[in-house]
């Protein structure tokens, strides 16, 4: 089999999730180790599709043959930071080495003051570790078309949608569910993290879907390894 590698070295991750008024610090912390293993796993699949270079050899002869170096991976994972989901899996991916893009509804002022007093710290922590931060021009006066805005943004920038969902219908503007959707109308692949006790990650994806897909038509599978790896190089031949 032709072997493809991510493009650039990189692998993209969008997470999204339910805030704390619909999501539990319990039900977080129940979710932590598939969220770790996952961010893991990805990580060990995407080195397998990391771009050789080509150097010189340090061998000082113009006939010396030049030798293969892999290009540094690069894992990036975006998040918006808002209170809940976001934040638990930026934090979970800064922990196991990925890089934090901050994709921002409003500028970081704005941002922060949005936030609960007791949570602002936490938000500006994390933003002080992200390597990038975009911040969207979204209007405080039409915060729907700025959360839908922002939905819209984190797909754009993601090859894989990591989502916290209690899989019920979309409640709002750029709500989880929304952005769900949004991805299986472009169909990025979508691991869904179940707030349901007793339900494994599931994969939300078809290799061989031709056509969008809606929430109502998606159907999940085991997110094993071997599914993961599929997804892998699925991306790694889209860039190739």
């Amino acid at each position: 089999m032709e072997q493809c590698y991510l493009g650039e070295s990189i692998l993209r991750i969008g997470v999204t999730g339910h805030r704390l008024n619909r999501i539990s610090s319990v039900q977080l912390e129940l979710l932590t180790p598939d969220a770790q293993r996952l961010f893991g796993e990805l990580a060990s699949l995407a080195s397998l599709h990391t771009r050789p270079s080509r150097k010189q050899s340090p061998v000082h002869s113009p006939t010396a043959a030049p030798t293969a170096h892999a290009q540094p991976l690069r894992l990036w994972v975006c998040s918006a930071l808002a209170e809940g989901a976001d934040q638990h899996l930026a934090r979970l991916a800064l922990s196991e080495g990925w890089s934090l893009h901050a994709l921002l509804p409003f500028d970081a002022a704005a941002c922060i003051r949005d936030c609960a007093a007791s949570s602002r710290p936490h938000f500006a922590g994390l933003l002080q570790r992200a390597r990038h931060v975009t911040e969207l021009p979204g209007q405080r006066q039409r915060p729907a078309d700025a959360y839908r805005a922002l939905g819209h943004a984190l797909v754009d920038s993601c090859d894989l949608l990591l989502a916290v969902w209690d899989g019920g219908p979309p409640l709002g503007p750029g709500g989880t569910a929304e952005v769900v959707a949004e991805a299986l109308q472009r169909q990025v692949p979508v691991i869904h993290l179940s707030t349901v006790k007793g339900m494994e990650p599931a994969l939300l994806w078809r290799q061989d879907a031709r056509d969008p897909v809606t929430l109502d038509e998606a159907q999940s599978r085991p997110c094993n390894a071997q599914e993961l790896g599929a997804v892998v190089q699925h991306i790694a031949r889209a860039a190739a």
